[in-house]
């Protein structure tokens, strides 16, 4: 078999590698590199669509692999997933030729709604060459800029003032120096690094979930003492800081999501009579949570924190009130298409560039079925299905893959309240590592990754059981 070229260059060879960590190291720290660049150098598009610029270069050595190594391709191709994509990127430009109506809009649309598939299949291509290489300088960048973007968000909580952020060019435009409810002061949120309160929350979820497998591997693990009790404290006081800063955030669908990917976790990891124990304690809990809300009902703290209406402050109608009128108002534009689709771009995040104004539904999945009508939205929901399902196989190889599961569940739910897989935080470190995940374990056994010289080594801040 012809040997492929493309990793035998050292220059390709680092900057595929790179580049994929790269995009995992901006990515949680979006809004900084959004705001503090710009307010210096100006030209803010630019800034904000830097990952996407960065992607190009390793999808593109990504594609040549693919061309020119025939086991890379089988592997590749076999893939449900690479089919089910494919055939969500044809319906977005199906859709696009036949609701085009601004060229702006409709571009913002189908980076934000594909841009992390791109790098999902990207990071595929890098996990079946590298492997547990891949996989472990992964675990690294995500874990460690998650330790430092919820400590920031924990230092804003405590000691640093609320405006601190706009000494680092945050002014309002798009991202303010700092959020509130009801622009009342007594009720801070923090946003950390992030776009906003909402996004760090449904971002957390991930490193928090991984943090909780860790420790519950770690347990049961025959290890080095020394070392083992290093990974303890790292990972607990990450799950610490975690908390905390998902608390400070404010976010009711982050605290939702991050409960429930935590239940989910410990659900796979362990064993029935402590399922049993489990559910048991997370019933008393819903109980005694029930009981806590309905005593506190009609204090101020119960309406700040948990409606999110500070009483004789902000408009007439409740935050509560605002998401439910979105969620009508979707169900209806997505009739008025006749189920079709309005084009990408006509809803969501990317719609704000709309002349007529922004179409928000507050919910994804209502989302993609107003952008690309309900057949982008089954198409879509089958990605989904089968990525869960690759990633419930290896549910006991690999203490990550319980992780992403089960953050996939919680973040499936906060993207009923939100449109969460459209933030640059969460998209890409979470489908990222899910794509190095599902490809580490393809088995690949091609001429690529044999030239490589790439072997099997332990996680040094993450291990894995094999």
């Amino acid at each position: 078999m012809k040997r492929s070229t493309a990793l035998t260059s050292p220059i390709s060879n680092k900057a595929f590698f790179v580049a994929t960590l790269a995009i995992l190291f901006l990515a949680p720290i979006q809004g900084l590199i959004t705001m503090w660049p710009a307010s210096v150098f100006g030209h803010q598009i630019f800034w904000q669509i830097i990952k996407e610029l960065i992607l190009i270069i390793p999808a593109l050595i990504a594609l040549r692999l693919i061309a020119t190594d025939a086991d890379l391709r089988r592997v590749f191709l076999k893939e449900r997933i690479i089919w089910l994509t494919g055939l969500y990127v044809l319906i977005h430009l199906i859709v696009a030729l036949f609701a085009f109506s601004n060229f702006t809009v409709l571009a913002a649309g189908l980076v934000l709604n594909l841009r992390f598939l791109v790098f999902f299949l990207t990071c595929y291509v890098l996990g079946s060459i590298y492997k547990r290489r891949a996989l472990t300088g992964a675990m690294k960048v995500v874990l460690i800029m998650a330790f430092l973007v919820a400590l920031f968000g924990v230092l804003q909580m405590t000691v640093l003032p609320a405006e601190t952020l706009a000494h680092f060019g945050y002014n309002g435009d798009p991202i303010p120096a700092r959020f509130t409810i009801d622009d009342d002061l007594s009720t801070i949120r923090i946003a950390s690094t992030t776009r906003g309160p909402n996004n760090l929350g449904a971002y957390l979820v991930l490193p928090i979930v991984l943090c909780i497998a860790a420790l519950h591997h770690l347990r049961l693990k025959q290890q080095n003492k020394a070392f083992k009790n290093k990974l303890t404290w790292f990972y607990g006081l990450c799950l610490l800081l975690g908390l905390i800063a998902v608390f400070g955030t404010g976010s009711r669908s982050a605290w939702l999501g991050c409960g429930i990917a935590a239940f989910a976790a410990l659900s796979i990891q362990l064993k029935r009579k402590q399922k049993t124990r489990l559910i048991f304690i997370a019933i008393v809990v819903g109980f005694v949570g029930l009981g806590l809300g309905y005593k506190l009902k009609d204090t101020d703290t119960f309406h700040a924190v948990i409606l999110h209406d500070v009483r004789d402050v902000g408009g007439d109608a409740t935050s509560n009130q605002g998401h439910l009128k979105a969620l009508v108002e979707g169900v209806q534009v997505i009739r008025e298409d006749n189920y079709l689709g309005c084009g990408p771009g006509c809803a969501g995040p990317a719609s704000i560039r709309q002349p007529q104004g922004a179409l928000i539904s507050e919910n994804y999945y209502l989302q993609i079925a107003q952008e690309v009508g309900i057949i982008g939205l089954i198409l879509f929901l089958l990605i989904v299905i089968a990525v869960a399902r690759r990633l419930y196989g290896l549910r006991t190889a690999d203490y990550i893959s319980v992780s992403l599961l089960a953050s996939f569940i919680g973040i499936s739910v906060i993207n009923l309240l939100l449109h969460s897989w459209a933030d640059d935080s969460l998209a890409y470190v979470w489908w990222g590592l899910a794509g190095i995940l599902i490809g580490s374990y393809s088995h690949l056994d091609s001429e690529t990754a044999n030239a490589t010289h790439r072997r099997t080594t332990d996680l040094k801040i993450s291990s894995s059981a094999n």
